[in-house]
């Protein structure tokens, strides 16, 4: 039988060091376009868009996909915020819903 088992593992290890900086490299040259972010939405849901709230710091915030130091490990260039109602605002607040939207979005 071939005693060679621990190389696989060891080789993988090795090159993983190469292709993340080969990944990293690309994408500075060629920084991700995000184009769909709920964060407003996550935002009315956390802090009833509270944004002085100090939980709601984009760079210490916890417990959404989007934060500050995520967007720069992951090199996002931009992004499209989306100003996002559920369904069953329709044909009750979905329209003031939509502009709170807008405003956290501005702010």
């Amino acid at each position: 039988m071939w005693s060679g088992w621990w190389l696989w593992p060891l080789v993988a290890v090795c090159t993983a060091d190469f292709f993340r900086d080969e990944a990293e490299r690309i994408m500075r040259d060629s920084p991700v376009i995000d184009g769909h972010n709920d964060l407003p939405w996550q935002l009315l849901d956390m802090f009833n868009n509270r944004l002085q709230d100090e939980r709601a710091n984009l760079t210490t915030l916890a417990g959404t996909h989007t934060n500050i130091p995520k967007l720069r490990a992951g090199f996002v260039g931009g992004q499209f915020w989306s100003v996002y109602t559920p369904c069953d605002t329709q044909n009750k607040d979905a329209v003031r819903r939509t502009l709170e939207q807008m405003d956290v979005v501005h702010r």
